[in-house]
């Protein structure tokens, strides 16, 4: 099979996403005198996170492939499936990913090898 087709993908576009995390440690204060005080600090932490959009790839590019070094990128090896189109994905399972993320692991496992994305 040729598969040259493929190095034309290019990697999603990456953007750049903020996520704050708060948070807030209390402590009890004894005093040498024996009062007690409670002291409550909050701090915010802020990290810049590089997200990438999810490749959207045609069936015919990722079906039949074994070695995950020869995916398409933004192709996730062990959900290949979730790469297919909203439309390709019904085209191939006969439902959509809102039902195929109910099923059990063993049956996704048995449809992705019947449709050869394993």
């Amino acid at each position: 099979t040729n598969r040259s087709h493929k190095k034309k993908l290019q990697s999603p576009p990456a953007f750049q996403q903020l996520h704050r995390i708060k948070k807030t440690t209390t402590k009890t204060i004894v005093t040498p005198s024996g009062d007690t005080a409670t002291v409550t600090t909050t701090t915010t932490e802020t990290h810049i996170v590089e997200c990438y959009e999810p490749a959207i790839v045609p069936y015919a590019f990722i079906k039949g492939i074994r070695d995950p070094a020869e995916l398409p990128p933004g192709v996730d090896p062990d959900a290949r499936e979730m790469s297919l189109s909203d439309k390709e994905f019904m085209e191939v399972f006969g439902m959509d990913k809102f039902k195929w993320d109910g099923l059990a692991t063993w049956k996704k496992k048995g449809m992705r090898r019947e449709k050869d994305l394993f």
